[in-house]
């Protein structure tokens, strides 16, 4: 598993230009204590600014859930947590990660960070960037089976997928998704330009 982990990061590290910067990090007493009636399966650790902690527990039913730790005047507080945003069942989570950049030679364009990367167990990947408010927003996504690349930004998702070695198709659906990691349900994330016109539409229903 280990061997498979480093083989599935080497592959988003050529794509994408991740460049990883936490160091290994003890997770906090007050935070390992809180939790110790919990299985923590993965950890991530941001220092500053904005000192984060992410934490991967299975809870007793089997549930995948993402705890998000920050600190507040020395003080280690829980400020969200989530299951709609973590793969469940067959497709699990492989690892989490934080890096301070990611840059995507198929744009020529680099993302800032901290940047957040839940990397799926199937070869996939969805990665979160922090806001200057402090809010993780849905970056990009990787879909492995699909080979369809997502980035999305504020008023718009555009969908990269491969045409052979040295083209993509590259199409673009205008519209503003939920991208807050707090808010984000995975099923809810498309798949396909088709799938994000429908999802819009569906939006526009509800209002």
């Amino acid at each position: 598993m280990k061997k498979r982990y480093i083989f599935l990061l080497g592959l988003i590290l050529i794509a994408l230009c991740v460049c990883p910067v936490q160091a290994e990090q003890q997770i906090p007493a007050e935070i390992s204590t809180a939790l110790s009636a919990m299985e923590i399966t993965q950890t991530a650790y941001w220092d500053s600014p904005g000192s984060t902690w992410f934490v991967l527990i299975r809870t007793p039913d089997g549930t995948n859930m993402l705890l998000c730790f920050e600190l507040h005047e020395g003080v280690w507080v829980q400020s969200f947590h989530t299951s709609a945003a973590v793969p469940q069942g067959k497709v699990g989570v492989e690892g989490l990660h934080i890096t301070d950049k990611v840059q995507d030679f198929v744009y020529n364009k680099t993302d800032f960070g901290p940047i957040l990367l839940i990397l799926t167990d199937d070869g996939g990947y969805y990665s979160y960037q922090r806001s200057d408010s402090g809010q993780w927003n849905l970056l990009k996504v990787f879909y492995l089976q699909e080979q369809v690349h997502l980035d999305f930004d504020d008023d718009s998702v555009r969908f990269r997928t491969p045409i052979d070695q040295d083209h993509n198709r590259i199409e673009t659906v205008h519209g503003t998704f939920e991208r807050d990691l707090r808010k984000v349900d995975l099923n809810q994330i498309p798949r396909t330009p088709q799938q994000a016109q429908e999802i819009l539409e569906e939006m526009q229903e509800d209002e």
